[in-house]
């Protein structure tokens, strides 16, 4: 060591030193906590320390450092509050928010790429209470799901305080801690719970694993890509830094990293780490081999016997006989060629055989190097042999190297081999010098040598220079040595300085941790003062609106207080207080005796009370109260005056009251008398029975209707528990009963009792419990009512019930029939009619076939509100709710009625209010039902003008949403009284409209039931000649997403058309199959016609069909079979044809049925064209390929 160096040392030691506070010996402290918590602060700086200790101190009001540890060792509180003070845990989410941007991207690099079976294992030791290892989770899968990284993520979070690991593995932060971290990972991985608290996504949960560990004792994890351990070391002694950072080196793979905090760094392992990134503390780990890595000092290796063995130092070297070192010699002399081992710095190890004819005569100071003993001759080829075989690594051979000899020139050869330790990385090089083979054969050679003897001066000019480089390198060497002693003083000054700013950053540490305790402490008296302000304004408004007046007096009965209640009593003034109250006390009748009393609650601490008149009909209640303090000494006296007036002449009035309460008592004794009697007379005579037992549930009283009911007499039922005129399988229900009539004041119950006769007798018991004081049974009694009359009524009606729905049922089913037995020819003459108007028609022909088509339309109305009122009825009306289109239900019915209207020259209007959501939820297919029905009676009945259907939302503050419909039209009108019945079956306004108009009167009756079953409403309203208004409220919902109003929203188009379809029809009617046929084909599609479902089946299997419309009742196979059968060989395959059934019938439940047995759709007989074309291609959207990709083969 230099002087230099010396003289850095004091200094050092001085910036060292200044960092504690005090010198006081704090080890029997810290060897307590060591003892109780596991912890070792010894090795922790002891600036910081101290510091701690002597605030705790300072808050204990103690000086001596042996008080406060001996109160350690009794309180095991202060023990827990000083280690947690020492452990600063001073986090938070996302802190210091640059580092966490860095870090982000070499996660980034680290994840993109990597493959998911190696996974990703982060250590966050230090944790605390958690914040920094929930922010390193959720940036890890935020990025582990931005690259595609799918492996298992996994954070270890570690710290030495169990508390606050408890905290942090309940994942529940409150508002003011959770404010770090971004809004877009707080509301993506937090939940927010009650009261402000927000709690950590159980996904990010569950890649947390938090563990009690001591980076300082305990063996550190394995295989850890990333290791964060901020601002722990600032406040660990050197020593302990370096075990700690070895540690986190061992727990490393090679190329992981190391987050550190912004005053730490990894000067203790210099050539373990690099620097990734320049800003923040962010290093790498250095590929070093796994042998070369050392834990030493760590506690946990040395409690490892296996471990402890392995760290050892290597074995002695195995002991070489130096008897043999004689012969290697000998060895080596007799066969070794002569030569020299060298080291790298041309120095002589070793000399083999004779080099004397090579060598100088050695004079003066020897350099060491082996060229300044070489000849001349040779020390320019070994210098260039040497130089190419440590450049190379390979042998280097010089030969012919002319050597001027007494005798004459000779010839010498020169190999250089390299010899390598890749151990020890040093280099040695083997020389040999042999005389050369080869003699020279012309005079030219033998004259070369003698000219190399005459540049002898140039052999000196070389050595000279040669000389003058070894010179220049020894200069260089001092140059080095001296700046490697400045680095070394540089490095020392580093250190302090790095040693300085650690301290400042532990102290920084400490005053922000020491700042949220100030913070934590003002806002607790805040509150505390908070709550002292509303006691203090409580207790003034209790004594404000009590209306008693009160004094507080001090122990030498001065006045301290007193409410303002109390001027009814005394007159008291502000500037009264401080007064002794005797001043004031003349005010009251006896002065003396009160300042008595007072003086006796003062020295005895017990109450007095008193009531005093202060005049007529005037009454106070005194109250003298000892005041007492928190030690329960009495430390005055409180007064109160309560104005007992309104009481005392209660009191008069209630004595009153006693005396015409007794004379009543009297009267109604009399009266009560009186009534027994006539209870008795009642019981007697009544036609109920009686039955009173005992509290021993004993018969002691009947009346002869209940003898009379079971045929014994009196005598014979007194003194017999009531459970023996029971029938054998009621009476341990008539035992429960009783035990449960003897719980209660009243109860009900029906059993069969047993006639003498032995016939089964039921009745109905109506059950009461008669009290004592004592809350124990005295009596039971029980009216027994004789049920025989009422069970036989009650069959009578159930067989009445069970023939009713038997007759209903089998009405349904008739209707069923019926309505199939007529779908079905309906469908062939209105498919005819439908064909007809396909075809060039006179005017004529035209009018005949709009006649048909009334007729026939009028009898499917007939038919259809038949059936709707006959469900209706019996309750088998379905009421789906699902989400509509309000503007798309209103134009598909205005479409329906737009031909007739316009034949009639009667306009349609649709208006939609412009707040009218575009999608609501309700009974679509019921409200459809109902529109149309109110529709086509305006256009019914409205010859000219036009009809206005309008759609409005009602939406009040509060209120669920209604809808209102209203159809307004120009007809003919309704006369008053025909309102009040429009709405009941079978009801027109009088028989010529039925004539002139048609119709069943059942519509309005459909609309009506149908609307209240929705739970709406309608009305109308009409004037005779100027037309008529339906109204229809309707409770909606709108659906969440949907509250754009309707004038805004954009309606997708609905394609009802495509390319030609290859249709396999199934029907047995000959004129249905020929109606569907042909209208399919003029709707551009390709039929194969059959007649039953076998054919429709084999059809199926030899065919390759886009679409199937299967007839639902057919002979043989049915439609439902063979659905079944096409169904069952689909599956397995990739093929599946839509399937539509047609039917004719209509009733509620055959279009769930039918889905239910594989058909794709459902559209009723007589089929209507715009309903099969809605259908197809609905079916053909939902089949995927639509028409478009059916390519009609030419």
């Amino acid at each position: 060591m230099s002087d230099s160096d010396n003289q850095a040392l004091p200094e050092s030691e001085l910036l060292d030193n200044s960092g504690d506070e005090s010198t006081t010996d704090w080890q029997p402290v810290t060897d307590l906590l060591r003892r109780v918590l596991g912890i070792d602060f010894g090795c922790y700086r002891s600036g910081t320390v101290g510091r701690r200790i002597s605030r705790r101190m300072e808050m204990l009001q103690l000086d001596d450092p042996a008080d406060y540890v001996t109160l350690l060792s009794a309180d095991q509180e202060e023990v827990e509050l000083l280690g947690r003070d020492l452990l600063i845990g001073v986090t938070e989410f996302f802190r210091d928010p640059q580092v966490f941007r860095g870090l982000e991207e070499q996660l980034r690099e680290l994840l993109r790429g990597r493959s998911a079976s190696d996974g990703f294992r982060v250590w966050s030791a230090g944790c605390a209470t958690g914040e920094e290892a929930y922010s390193l989770a959720v940036l890890l899968h935020s990025i582990a799901q931005e690259v595609g990284f799918s492996g298992d993520l996994k954070v270890f979070a570690t710290d030495v305080h169990k508390g606050a690991l408890e905290i942090a593995s309940r994942g529940a932060y409150c508002e003011d801690l959770i404010a770090g971290m971004p809004t877009p990972f707080l509301e993506r991985y937090f939940r927010a719970e009650e009261e402000g608290c927000y709690r950590i996504d159980p996904q990010i949960r569950r890649m947390l694993v938090f563990a009690h560990h001591n980076l300082l004792s305990d063996p550190p994890f394995t295989r850890i890509d990333l290791a964060v351990c901020r601002n722990m070391l600032i406040y660990l002694q050197p020593d302990a830094q370096q075990r700690v950072l070895t540690a986190l080196q061992f727990s490393l793979v090679p190329g992981g990293l190391l987050l550190l905090g912004p005053s730490e760094g990894v000067s203790h392992l210099p050539n373990a780490f690099s620097s990734v990134q320049a800003g923040i503390k962010l290093f790498r780990k250095q590929a070093t081999p796994r042998d070369s890595i050392t834990v030493p000092g760590i506690p946990w290796m040395a409690r490892n016997p296996l471990i402890a063995s392995l760290h050892q130092g290597p074995r002695n070297a195995i002991a070489l006989d130096r008897h043999l070192l004689h012969d290697y010699d000998l060895i080596l002399e007799r066969y070794a060629p002569p030569g020299m081992l060298l080291n790298s710095n041309r120095q002589v190890l070793h000399i083999f055989g004779d080099l004397t004819r090579y060598l100088r005569p050695l004079t003066g100071r020897l350099s060491g190097d082996i060229l300044g003993s070489l000849r001349d001759e040779l020390r320019p080829a070994l210098s260039t042999a040497l130089l190419r075989a440590e450049q190379q690594h390979e042998n280097s051979v010089v030969d012919r190297i002319p050597l001027l000899q007494d005798t004459g020139c000779s010839y010498v050869d020169l190999s250089v081999s390299c010899l390598r330790d890749d151990r020890s990385n040093e280099m040695h090089f083997h020389v040999t010098l042999a005389p050369s083979d080869w003699q020279p054969t012309q005079e030219s050679d033998r004259v070369s040598c003698h000219h190399d003897a005459a540049d002898s001066a140039a052999h000196h000019r070389l050595s000279d220079l040669e000389q003058e480089l070894h010179s220049t390198r020894h200069s260089l060497q001092l140059t080095i040595e001296e700046l490697q002693a400045s680095n070394e003083k540089l490095d020392l000054a580093n250190e302090e300085l790095i040693s300085s700013n650690e301290e400042l950053q532990s102290t920084n540490e400490e005053l922000k941790s020491v700042n949220e305790d100030l913070y934590a402490v003002n806002g607790e008296l805040e509150r505390r003062n908070e709550e002292l302000l509303r006691l203090n304004s409580d207790h003034d408004n209790l004594l404000a609106s009590t209306e008693v007046g009160t004094v507080f007096l001090d122990q030498q009965l001065c006045i301290r207080k007193f409410s303002s209640a109390i001027s009814g009593f005394m007159k008291l003034l502000p500037q009264d207080l401080g007064r002794p109250i005797d001043h004031i006390a003349y005010e009251l009748s006896s002065p003396q005796e009160f300042r008595r009393n007072l003086i006796q609650v003062l020295e005895t601490g017990l109450r007095m009370e008193q009531e005093i008149q202060s005049g007529p009909d005037q009454w106070v209640l005194q109250r003298i109260l000892p005041y007492k303090g928190e030690d329960g000494t009495v430390d005055g006296v409180v007064l109160t005056f309560t104005d007992i007036s309104a009481v005392k002449q209660a009191q008069a009035a209630v004595a009153e009251m006693n005396i015409q309460l007794e004379q009543k008592v009297q009267e109604r004794t009399r009266e009560l008398s009186a009534s027994e009697a006539n209870m008795r007379a009642f019981i007697e005579s009544s036609v109920q029975g009686f039955w009173q037992l005992g509290p021993d549930r004993l018969t002691i009283k009947v009346n002869p209707a209940l003898s009379a009911m079971l045929g014994y007499s009196p005598e014979e039922m007194l003194g017999r528990s009531p459970v023996e005129f029971a029938v054998q399988e009621s009476r341990p229900a008539f035992l429960y009963q009783l035990g449960r009539v003897e719980g209660t004041l009243h109860r009900n119950f029906e059993l069969n009792l047993q006639h003498k006769n032995g016939d089964p007798v039921p009745v109905m018991f109506h059950a009461t419990t008669l009290f004592d004081e004592n809350d124990t049974v005295k009596s039971s009694f029980a009216f027994v009512t004789d049920l025989s009359e009422q069970k036989k009524v009650e069959q009578e009606i159930r067989l009445a019930r069970d023939a009713a729905e038997s007759a209903n049922r089998a009405k349904t089913q008739f209707l069923a029939n019926i309505s199939h037995e007529v779908r079905t020819p309906l469908n062939g003459i209105m498919g005819m009619s439908n064909l007809l108007h396909m075809t060039p028609l006179v005017d004529e022909q035209l009018d005949y076939l709009r006649h048909l088509d009334d007729s026939a339309q009028s009898l499917l109305s007939v038919i259809n509100d038949l059936l709707d009122l006959t469900r209706i009825e019996s309750g088998g009306f379905g009421m789906e709710q699902a989400d509509f289109d309000p503007d798309e239900l209103a134009n598909d019915i205005l479409r329906i009625h737009q031909p007739v209207a316009q034949r009639k020259g009667v306009g349609l209007q649709l208006k939609l209010a412009p707040d009218l959501p575009a999608t609501m939820r309700g009974v679509p297919s019921r409200l459809k039902q109902v529109l149309h029905n109110l529709v086509g009676n305006a256009v019914k009945f409205t010859d000219q003008g036009q009809i206005v259907l309008q759609i409005e939302a009602l939406s009040q503050p509060g209120q669920p949403l209604h809808a209102r419909f209203r159809v307004t039209d120009t007809g003919i009108g309704m006369e008053p009284d025909t309102l009040s019945r429009i709405f009941a079956p079978f009801t027109q306004a009088d028989e010529t409209i039925s004539r002139r108009y048609g119709g069943t009167g059942l519509g309005l009756a459909i609309c009506q039931r149908l609307t209240e079953l929705m739970g709406g409403s309608i009305e109308v309203e009409s004037t005779p000649g100027v037309g008529s208004c339906f109204t229809v409220t309707l409770p909606m919902k709108v659906p969440l997403g949907a509250i754009m109003p309707h004038n805004l929203a954009e309606k997708a188009p609905v394609h009802t058309q495509g390319q030609s379809l290859r249709v396999l029809l199934a029907e047995d009617q000959p004129v249905g199959r020929l109606y569907a046929t042909r209208l399919l084909e003029r709707l551009g599609h390709r039929v194969t016609a059959v007649e039953d479902g076998k054919a429709a089946l084999e059809g199926w299997v030899k065919g390759d069909f886009d679409l199937i419309l299967m007839d639902v009742q057919m002979p043989g196979m049915d439609g439902v079979a063979a659905t079944s059968a096409i169904r069952t060989q689909e599956k397995g395959g990739d093929r599946h044809t839509p399937i539509i059934a047609l039917t004719a019938h209509a009733l509620t439940g055959d279009r769930g049925k039918l889905l239910e047995h594989g058909f794709d759709g459902y559209v009723a007989k007589p089929i209507d064209v715009d309903e099969l074309v809605t259908e197809v291609s609905r079916l053909m959207r939902q089949d995927g390929s639509g028409f478009s990709q059916k390519e009609e083969t030419p």
